[in-house]
């Protein structure tokens, strides 16, 4: 018959157990909790970040911070939830003549053959942040999975470069893709223009813009969570998730001061593209947003609108997610979807 002793030892050792797995159990339910919004569900990985820059009271606009370090502290963040560098075959720096002095660009490759789809890509900051170093991955994951060239430009950013200079690089690195097409392998009749956040932005004004200057034909147009409206903050979205889901409204609103400090120009198309009083006859669009995400609402009716005006979209919103998350692809299952889905666009559209 076993001991007192013994049974104390056995008692203790059972107990300490239970406390670990009732502790284990009760640490996952709490985890689990933050996932549940007023209005939905996130994200598990999503909800465990937000949780992380509430306690630690991560702000990009702390009190004090320089422009420069406001980029500094944005682009150090910026790749922690990258995966490791895609490999593609080709990558060269460049620089075209722009309006404004020269414009760098990243030229991506990854494939040898003639004739390829070209992809303009414009990265995301606010307008006033990144860089075609902190959208690098970004970048080789479309040119790896499309089978596409990825020209990136290091356009001007705000407040030194203010509406309309870094949207006028980016028409000059299409313009300048378009005519060194066919020495860069691509097909002049196969370009498509895509960006995120304010890179969305700058490529569906882009759009509006070889459209009405009747400029480089656009073969289709990717914008990935943009900001449509920097007129107004006042849609369903932008009321559900003006803080503590990332892109705020504070932050939006000093983005929009350094890029447009002149309100009557926030009421262009070239800043505002959902507001241009026509959209037809602009190429085929594949628009991406995020369901916790101020600027969800204003993608989702240019979408909408678009259509209306018989242009061909797909549209995708992604659940559970916050704005950014495409750069999360570390982490996020559903960023690589989002690339893959990009890649089977393209593909559609120019196989037509």
């Amino acid at each position: 018959m076993p001991s007192c002793s013994f049974r104390k030892r056995r008692f203790m050792k059972t107990a300490k157990y239970s406390f670990f797995i009732l502790s284990m159990v009760s640490l996952c339910l709490l985890v689990v909790s933050w996932t549940y919004t007023p209005n939905g569900r996130l994200d598990i990985k999503i909800a465990i970040l937000l949780k992380y820059m509430s306690v630690m009271k991560i702000d990009l606009f702390e009190e004090g911070r320089s422009v420069q370090q406001v980029r500094a502290f944005s682009d150090e963040s910026s790749c922690i939830l990258h995966s490791a560098a895609v490999p593609v075959k080709q990558i060269n720096d460049r620089t075209l003549p722009g309006p404004s002095g020269p414009v760098p660009i990243r030229v991506y490759a990854d494939k040898e053959e003639r004739g390829l789809p070209i992809v303009i890509y414009c990265h995301g900051g606010g307008w006033m942040m990144g860089s075609v170093d902190t959208h690098d991955n970004t970048c080789r994951s479309i040119a790896k999975k499309a089978g596409v060239i990825v020209i990136a430009p290091d356009y001007g950013l705000a407040p030194e470069k203010p509406y309309p200079k870094g949207l006028d690089d980016v028409y000059a690195t299409l313009v300048w893709g378009w005519k060194n097409a066919t020495e860069l392998g691509g097909d002049p009749q196969k370009i498509f223009i895509a960006g995120d956040s304010a890179g969305g932005n700058l490529a569906a004004a882009t759009a509006i813009r070889a459209r009405d200057s009747q400029g480089p034909p656009l073969a289709g147009q990717i914008l990935i969570y943009p900001a449509l409206n920097l007129n107004e903050f006042n849609t369903g979205s932008y009321s559900m998730f003006s803080d503590g889901y990332y892109l705020t409204r504070r932050y939006m609103e000093k983005f929009r001061a350094c890029y447009v400090p002149n309100p009557v120009d926030r009421l262009s198309p070239m800043v505002s593209p959902l507001l241009a009083p026509d959209l037809k006859n602009l190429p085929p669009a594949f628009i991406v947003t995020a369901q916790f995400d101020v600027l969800r609402d204003e993608g989702n009716d240019y979408a909408h609108r678009l259509k209306k005006n018989g242009i061909m979209v797909n549209m995708v919103e992604v659940k559970g997610v916050i704005h950014g998350f495409l750069k999360m692809d570390g982490v996020l299952s559903q960023a690589n979807e989002i690339i893959a889905d990009i890649a089977l666009f393209i593909g559609n559209v120019v196989s037509k």
